[in-house]
């Protein structure tokens, strides 16, 4: 029998645990919370949090039963952190964990970005307030800006506006999950935001705001596909479902984001025409382990 490491096991793991069972799978699910929904659906449950690697660790190196094909996450996007270091103690495909560190981190993966090609908005640090205001101040007042933390997702810690209402602003400086040192400030660029999704051979480009998928790309959008492409399968990610936010400025682009987490406007697009979304994307997800 097939066996999968399953890292969370909260209300939404559970489709993908019903659709791993469905596929006969034996399923090892981590999770700290012992009354987590799907600690019923699972064969075997190691009951820590995905920043207890050694303890993890420790459980199944103890069952000599144990010896996973796969290792799965449809949790926050830190657990493919924990999902890399099981990959590697079973000699399993995924994504480096320092690759994964790099995606999490806006101070390493813009960097990263021009590195391989992708073109990025001017991006300045900001450490303190301090620092935030003396920026602001020496911008004109009516120029907008995106302040990010450096492990923010959305609409955790992003704020937006004119340099003269960013002044104005509360901005958060405690020390948590979402900020680990410093937020990125760039200009606002004008041009469609674009979510793409790029599953290996086929993508998916969907406008950014509305939700709504673009079906006739045009010239520069379907460059834009190909060098987001391309990029995956220089680093590391080919064959996985990565998605990009970028800024489609008619004849080049911004990148602004990346996730390896499931796509949700894909998700809707999937409950919309009544199709088992939990089914495609495991299946994409588990092509990798082949």
């Amino acid at each position: 029998m097939l066996q999968i490491l399953f890292i969370g096991l909260n209300d939404d793991q559970v489709p993908y645990l019903n659709a791993l069972k469905k596929l006969g799978y034996y399923i090892i699910g981590i999770d700290k919370n012992r009354f987590a929904p799907g600690v019923g659906l699972v064969d075997l449950y190691i009951n820590h949090g995905y920043d207890e690697y050694l303890e993890i660790e420790h459980v199944i190196s103890c069952n000599s039963d144990l010896k996973p094909n796969a290792v799965f996450t449809a949790s926050a996007q830190f657990s493919h952190v924990l999902a890399s270091r099981l990959a590697k103690l079973y000699d399993l495909p995924y994504p480096s964990e320092r690759l994964v560190e790099t995606i999490l981190d806006k101070t390493k993966f813009y960097n990263f970005f021009s590195e391989h090609g992708l073109p990025i908005p001017n991006t300045s640090y900001v450490a303190s307030q301090n620092e935030l205001d003396q920026f602001l101040e020496n911008s004109p007042e009516e120029q907008r800006y995106y302040i990010k933390s450096d492990y923010s997702k959305n609409p955790n810690y992003v704020y937006s506006g004119t340099a003269k209402s960013l002044l104005e602003t509360q901005i958060n400086w405690d020390k948590d999950t979402y900020l680990r040192s410093c937020y990125a400030v760039q200009p606002e660029i004008v041009g469609p935001s674009l979510r793409i999704n790029i599953m290996g051979a086929e993508s998916e480009v969907y406008d950014f705001n509305s939700g709504l998928e673009l079906l006739l790309l045009d010239q520069n959008v379907s460059k834009i596909v190909t060098q987001l492409r391309t990029f995956c399968e220089t680093v590391g990610l080919a064959g996985w479902v990565v998605k990009f936010d970028v800024i489609d400025t008619q004849n080049s682009f911004a990148t602004l984001d990346i996730g390896i987490d499931p796509p949700s406007r894909m998700r809707r697009k999937f409950i919309c025409k009544g199709q088992d979304f939990e089914k495609y994307y495991l299946e994409k997800y588990l092509d990798a382990f082949e």
